[in-house]
């Protein structure tokens, strides 16, 4: 029992202040996409093979104290450089959301694709024939012209 309570002061008095519940919730979620079968994300991570590197996996701090020191703040997301690459100090960053929706491997468009929208849509193509030479829909088309995205 003694044992017991000595690691649970131990542990207690690992935590620093400055960690917010929003990064322990990054942590908490990263490692739950990747290994939890029954997330309603891992079909995306885990199933595909994205893991967390066994230095964060093994050691949250290690986790925040590279997010502290490498751009983390509430106000962002953890991301994938290479969406197909695992989390890991030189895969990961933190971005805007706006940011983050840009780099997911369900997105049809890049920058090269919304230069060429562009200059379709200044030549006189209407955003269907546009959306269709792209392979994008109508709907982003439309984003991209308006500048409601891709800005």
């Amino acid at each position: 029992m003694e044992n017991r309570q000595n690691l649970k002061t131990e542990n207690c008095l690992k935590y620093p202040k400055q960690i917010s519940n929003s990064l322990r919730n990054v942590y908490y979620n990263m490692r739950t996409r990747c290994y939890n079968k029954k997330s309603d994300h891992y079909k995306f991570y885990g199933k595909r093979g994205i893991t967390v590197c066994n230095e964060w996996l093994n050691d949250k701090f290690v986790f925040y104290n590279w997010a502290i020191n490498n751009g983390y703040n509430e106000n962002n997301q953890i991301d994938r450089i290479n969406v197909d690459g695992n989390y890991e100090p030189n895969n990961c960053r933190f971005v805007t959301n706006k940011e983050n929706s840009r780099n997911r491997t369900s997105n049809k468009c890049d920058y090269e694709k919304v230069e060429i929208a562009r200059l379709f849509l200044s030549s006189g193509l209407n955003n269907k024939i546009t959306g269709e030479l792209l392979g994008l829909s109508q709907r982003t088309i439309s984003h991209i012209k308006n500048g409601t995205q891709w800005t």
